[in-house]
Formats: structure tokens, C-alpha cells, sequence
């Protein structure tokens, strides 16, 4: 017989017309290594060279997002620093244009040959020369070739919110890591008064403490908080801004900005000491208190020339300054001064960016000043990442219009070069070597608790993508079904329940397609009859009988298919019952809140809100209270701890987040976007992205194979919507496919 695994690469390298299928998705790493024999475009008889390389789009653009070498000077066989950078290969591969540039000071650069790189999603490293040629239907001057590097990164990566890009899934399988951080601040040093902590986060969030006076010493004691819950990775970062409560009102009496460690791990305390609160808070005025692992230089940013401007002025010039901002601190300006009159502007002015680091973003801003006239016109701008410590010489920056407005018709470049320095160890001295009044200090005891450390599962989006995509092949016919059947002939070996989520019973259309397609493939399917609208003890009871039934009526084992809370019932019924385990023949969890989820908490946290919910829930649909209580994070950890998962039941776990960007204004978008508004309060609480009802990490079951989408909300894998990705009959198949 076939194994498994040859069945599932043939059905889907027959439906997607894929040359190969692995078991995960590839990630390259790219190094430019150096060139040889290069075309001289230079008077000296050589050229400056770089090299920017991006991926090729289906239709043959080039992505925006480009990565570049640093330029070697005045050589034809240039030696490139050995700057790594990752791309994601898609399943089908993917083509790269690796372009090289001799950089000008004062035009445009010259163009010095391309070559074009087939790399397929697998395969073994390599490195190898490759000759430079003319672009296609031009006469290029071109000579040489370029050595890059290629090697692979296995796994799949999960963005878990907005600029973060963490946890990097192994085929062995993935720690999706989630806890909470507690600080503890203590102050020292101060006068006599009422002061406040504002503490913020390196990723937005935001905690203020209460005022506390000092005592004879000038001590404080702001005692402990937690904040708040994070997930995939921690802050990396804390500030910290201290507040005078006086009769004038709140004054701000300095800050202070701690780097925490980089791998916190289980009951990790980290104290820091000795951080010095001084002058305001802004960047060029912060004593710094530097955990192992954190890195921050000084830059030196060299303003040189721009070239060919866009004319905002009547007189058909302008009147041009280049404004220098922190991505991360965006309070933090630094400007050059105005040139009257003068397209092609030359500064050659320093800027000095007192403190930065790694991955944090400079953004190049040039504005047209106009006197009296209102806001100064917008010119074009550049956003440059830090990705490493090393001098940039002297670089021409395209400037391009700000995100969402593409009519802006920027025209131009900006020419910058950066020195990167040391600061200073002394945390009494700030940057510039001068000494600090101390205004007081801080002492922080921070203390990790990693949530689910030991919760595994083993990741397997990398196969969904291509198994949903067989499945949603077109036409769906007697032939399609024939053909699946062959490749998983054991699908009619059981029998199926699909449970239902909260309150559901009273959405048109729920399920429908679900038991559509499945009977339609010739599975044994019932839709169960538990109530919706009760608790998992009401439910599990209910849902134990409709397990042996089926067991004793078809004599096959039991697949049971649970969405939303549908897959809690289904889990508490197992993990309460075990005499139900050799009935079982697996189980699907799609966006299950088996963890609980933190917004339950928060809103029967409230005497008010949880009164209304109770409320709403027995008027308006009759139903139990404890059908809401049921998933919150408190009460589902305290059962999962009293009544472990059985792990060697296979179990298939679906969860995700939306941005809820696809719904449009009908009316079957509804429930989606009701969701929304759910979403963004969850996010703003606690940290996390979710579907609209749960977040990811509480939707996985331990020792699962899980999926983990970033792109569906809620209501999708159950209902089906107008304008939505998913389609829930080929998903519920794809789903059946994955489980064996």
C-alpha cells in the first residue's frame, strides 16, 4: 500500500501542478559575497559598486522592499561586507533580480549589469558566480560577474503583531510562547513631593502607577504591576517618565529607559539599578542602564545634496530642509537648515541622533518651507532601517510619498552617509560627555512568567496552503470526489459530529456549507444537538451521549469537528470522560478558545458589564450564564490543570487573526465585522491579535498539529461571507485531508 505521506504529495502536486512538496516552507538567506571584472563607468577607470536585489512579482515588477550591499569604492573586483538577508520562498519558488549600481555623488547612479536567480522553496545550499548582462531591450555597457550565496532557513514564521516577526516554527516542532511581565520600581534620591510613573513599552503599551510621596530619605515605593500579556516575544525596552504632582498642575521631572534581556525565561528576575532620572525626557537627555544583550550607538548623520527636487513654489523652485525622525520616538526631530530657491540643494550638514538601535527606523523627511503661508509642502521622504552598526558611506536615497498617497508625484533623491559611535558605559554622563544632574533614581525588579511554556505543538501551515488549494479546485464534481477518495480512502473509515460554537444554533446558514461538502464526499455527518446557548457541563453531557450513539450505530470511530466554542465542549467532554478515548478517532479544533481568552475576564471583571451580559444572554437567547463564564482564561486554566488534554488523541487545531481588512458592508459581513470592534479591544488590553473572539495561542491544544493563519476572523470558517479568502466548504475539506 501507498503510505500516507506519497498520497497526499501526489493528490496535491495533481491539483496545484506543484514540481515538489515538503513539509515546510523555505526561508533563504542571501549573501552578495563580491564581483569580478566589472565595467569601469568612473574618469579614474573604475566604478563604485553596490548591488540591490529583491524578488521578481508574478507579473515581472520588482518589489518595493529591496535590500542592498554596502558600495565598495574605486575597484572593478569589489569585496562586499557579508550582510545577510532573508527572503520567504514561496511553495512555487520564486524568481530574484539582483541589480548592480555604480554610486554617483551629484547624478544618478549608473547601471553596471543584472542577473536574475531561479530559487525553489527546497533544496541544498549553494554559492555560485553569475554573469552580469544588459537589461532586457537596452544596449547596457556591461561587463563581469557577481558570487552570491544561498542557503535555507527551514520552518515557517508567525507575525504576531505589527513590526514583529517572531517564533520561527522547526519541523520537530514550536514553542509559541506567551506570559506576563511583573515590574516592581522602587525611587531614590528625589525631593520632597508627589510623583508618578509613566511606564511604556518598545512595542506601545502603556501603564501609569499612582502618586506616592517620598519619605525622609526621598525613597519611593511605586510596588508592583503587571504588564500586561505578551505573546511570541517580550518588550525589549522600558520607559520610564516620572511626573511632579504640584499646585501648578503635573510637571515632568525626567526619565529613564531600561534595556531588558533579550531571551527572558521562566521565573527570570532581572534587577536593574541606578537608572537616573534627569532634565526632559526626550532622547538626547536619557542615562540608560544597559541589560546584557542590549546594543545602542550614537549617529552621525551627514546630510550631503538632493538632486532634481520636485518644484512646490509658483516661481517653479523650492525652498528645501530635510527633517530627521525616530520611527520609534517620533517626538525626537532633528532639521538641517533651508536652501532658498534651489532644487538641487547642498547641505553638507551633521545631524546628530543622540541614541539608536538595531531594527529601529530613521525616517528622511524633505519639506519645502514656506514663510507665513501655511504648512510647509511635503517633498519626499525615505525610511532607512538600522540593520547594523557599520558606517554607510555616502548613499543617494530615492525619495518616494508617503504610505497611502501615491499621487504625490515625488521626484528625486537625497544623498546621506552615517557614523555610528559608541555611548558612553559612565550612566552619570549622557552622550554628549556632559555631566547629568540627578534628579532622583530608579530601580526596577523585573520578573517573567512565561504562560505556556510547556505547551508544544508541531506546526503544519506550511502543508494547509497547498492541500486548501487542491481542495478548492474547480469543478467540484464526481471526479473531484472520486479522486479524493482514492487518496484518503481511511476519511470513510469514521463518522463525524460537527459541534457547534457560542449561540450559533441562531445564525442562518452556520454550518451549512461545512455539512455540504462532507456529505457530499460521502462521509457520515451529523450536525450536533447540544445547546448552543449553555455551559460545557449542560453540553458535555449531552454531547457524551451523541458520541456512543454514533459509536454503537455505525460501529466506526468518531471524528468530532468543533468551532469556536464548539471545541471547548468538545474537549472537556474527552478530557472528563475517558471511558469515550477508544470511540475517538480524532479531533478537529477550529479557533477553539481551549486556553480561555483574556476578554471574558475583562468583561465580567465589571459588576456593570457582567450584569448586562448575563442579562442579554438569558433574555435574549434564554440561555445559561455560564455559556460566557465557561471561557475565561481563569476558569479554563484551572480545569485544564484538574483534567489534563489526552494527547494521544490526533488532534488538529486551527487558530488565527484578522485585520478584518477583507469584509465589506452587506449584510453577510456582519458577523465579521462585529468582530472588529472586539478585535481592537482585545489588542489594546492585553497586547494580542486575535480573530475577533480568540487569540492564537489559547486556540492550540498540546502535542496538536497546528495551523496558524493570519488573515481569517471568527465567523469565516463556519459561515460563508461575501469578499472573504476562505470558503468554508474546500476549508472543511482540507481540514478532514490534514487530519490523516
Amino acid at each position: 500500500a501507498i503510505c500516507r505521506v506519497q498520497l497526499l504529495t501526489a493528490f496535491v502536486i495533481k491539483e496545484a501542478r506543484m514540481a515538489a512538496l515538503t513539509s515546510a516552507s523555505g526561508f533563504i538567506t542571501i549573501v552578495v559575497l563580491e564581483g569580478r571584472n566589472l565595467v569601469a563607468k568612473d574618469s579614474n577607470g573604475k566604478s563604485d559598486p553596490y548591488v540591490r536585489y529583491g524578488i521578481v512579482g508574478d507579473d515581472g515588477s520588482f518589489e518595493e522592499r529591496r535590500f542592498r550591499t554596502n558600495t565598495a569604492m574605486k575597484t572593478l573586483n569589489p569585496e562586499w561586507k557579508k550582510k545577510k538577508n532573508e527572503l520567504e520562498v514561496p511553495e512555487r519558488g520564486c524568481r530574484i533580480r539582483f541589480m548592480v549600481y555604480d554610486q554617483d555623488t551629484g547624478s544618478g547612479d549608473d547601471f553596471m549589469g543584472e542577473c536574475f536567480v531561479d530559487v525553489p522553496c527546497t533544496g541544498e545550499d549553494w554559492t555560485a558566480w553569475y554573469e552580469l548582462k544588459p537589461r532586457e531591450g537596452k544596449s547596457d555597457r556591461v561587463s563581469g560577474e557577481v558570487k552570491i550565496s544561498f542557503s535555507y532557513t527551514w520552518g515557517t514564521k508567525v507575525k504576531l503583531a505589527t513590526n514583529r516577526i517572531t517564533e520561527v516554527s522547526k519541523r520537530s516542532g514550536a514553542l509559541f510562547r506567551c506570559g506576563s511581565l511583573a515590574l516592581a520600581l522602587r525611587g531614590k534620591e528625589f525631593k520632597k513631593g508627589k510623583f508618578q510613573c509613566q511606564i511604556s513599552t518598545s512595542d506601545g503599551q502603556v501603564l501609569k502607577t499612582g502618586y506616592k510621596d517620598a519619605n525622609d530619605e526621598g525613597e519611593r515605593n511605586w510596588g508592583e504591576m503587571i504588564l500586561g500579556l505578551f505573546q511570541g516575544c517580550f518588550p525589549k525596552r522600558l520607559s520610564i517618565i516620572v511626573k511632579e504632582k504640584s499646585f501648578t498642575g503635573k510637571n515632568t521631572l525626567g526619565s529613564v529607559t531600561f534595556d531588558l534581556p533579550e531571551e527572558p525565561t521562566d521565573e527570570l528576575n532581572v534587577h536593574l539599578e541606578g537608572g537616573i532620572i534627569q532634565g526632559a525626557p526626550t532622547i538626547t537627555r536619557t542615562g540608560r542602564v544597559l541589560a546584557p544583550g542590549a546594543s545602542r550607538r550614537r549617529a552621525i548623520v551627514t546630510i550631503h545634496r538632493a538632486n532634481s527636487l520636485k518644484a512646490a513654489d509658483k516661481n517653479g523652485t523650492s525652498d528645501p530642509y530635510v527633517k530627521l525622525t525616530l520611527s520609534q520616538h517620533s517626538k525626537v526631530k532633528q532639521k538641517t537648515r533651508i536652501i532658498k530657491k534651489d532644487l538641487n540643494p547642498i547641505w553638507d550638514q551633521k545631524l546628530i541622533l543622540p541614541e539608536i538601535g538595531l531594527h529601529e527606523q530613521i525616517l528622511f523627511s524633505v519639506y519645502d518651507y514656506d514663510r507665513g503661508l501655511g504648512k510647509d509642502d511635503f517633498l519626499g521622504e525615505y525610511e532607512y532601517e538600522v540593520l547594523d552598526f557599520d558606517d554607510v558611506p555616502e548613499t543617494f536615497l530615492p525619495l518616494c510619498a508617503r504610505l497611502g498617497k501615491s499621487d504625490e508625484n515625488i521626484t528625486g533623491s537625497l544623498s546621506v552617509s552615517i557614523q555610528f559611535e559608541e555611548l558612553p558605559s559612565n550612566p552619570e554622563v549622557d552622550i554628549f560627555g556632559k555631566t547629568i544632574k540627578v534628579k532622583g533614581r530608579i530601580a526596577a525588579s523585573i520578573t517573567y512568567e512565561l504562560r505556556d511554556s510547556a505547551c508544544k505543538s508541531t506546526i503544519v501551515t506550511p502543508r494547509f496552503g497547498p492541500v486548501l488549494r487542491a481542495c478548492s479546485a474547480q469543478p467540484f464534481d464526481a471526479a473531484r470526489v472520486s479522486e479524493w477518495n482514492t487518496f484518503y480512502p481511511e476519511a470513510k473509515s469514521y463518522c463525524y459530529i460537527l459541534v457547534g460554537g457560542l449561540f450559533t444554533e441562531h445564525y442562518p446558514g452556520y454550518f451549512s456549507n461545512n455539512l455540504k461538502r462532507m456529505q457530499e464526499l460521502g462521509l457520515t455527518v451529523v450536525k450536533s444537538n447540544i445547546d448552543t446557548d449553555a455551559g460545557v457541563k449542560t453540553n458535555s453531557a449531552v454531547l457524551k451521549k451523541e458520541i456512543e450513539d454514533e459509536y454503537e450505530k455505525h460501529q466506526l470511530p468518531v471524528v468530532l469537528f468543533g468551532h469556536s466554542k464548539g471545541g471547548v465542549d468538545i474537549a472537556v467532554t474527552l478530557q472528563k470522560h475517558a471511558s469515550l478515548h477508544p470511540m475517538i478517532g480524532g479531533v478537529i479544533a477550529v479557533q477553539a478558545p481551549w486556553g480561555g481568552t483574556p476578554l471574558i475576564d475583562w468583561v465580567l471583571s465589571s459588576g456593570a458589564r457582567k450584569a448586562l451580559v448575563n442579562a442579554w444572554v438569558k433574555v435574549a437567547w434564554r440561555g445559561e450564564a455560564a455559556a460566557v463564564a465557561d471561557l475565561g482564561l481563569k476558569r479554563r486554566v484551572e480545569f485544564n490543570q484538574k483534567h489534563p488534554y489526552p494527547t494521544q488523541i490526533p488532534t488538529l487545531c486551527l487558530c488565527s487573526w484578522s485585520d478584518f481588512s477583507t469584509l465589506g458592508s452587506s449584510m453577510a459581513d456582519m458577523g465579521g465585522n462585529s468582530m472588529a470592534g472586539s478585535a481592537k479591544r482585545t489588542e489594546n488590553l492585553f497586547g494580542f491579535r486575535s480573530d475577533g473572539m480568540v487569540v492564537p495561542q489559547d486556540a492550540r491544544i498540546p502535542e496538536s498539529d497546528t495551523i496558524l493563519l493570519t488573515d481569517m476572523h471568527h465567523v469565516e470558517p463556519a459561515t460563508q461571507l461575501s469578499g472573504t479568502r476562505y470558503h468554508t466548504g474546500p476549508l472543511t475539506q482540507a481540514l478532514v485531508s490534514l487530519l490523516f
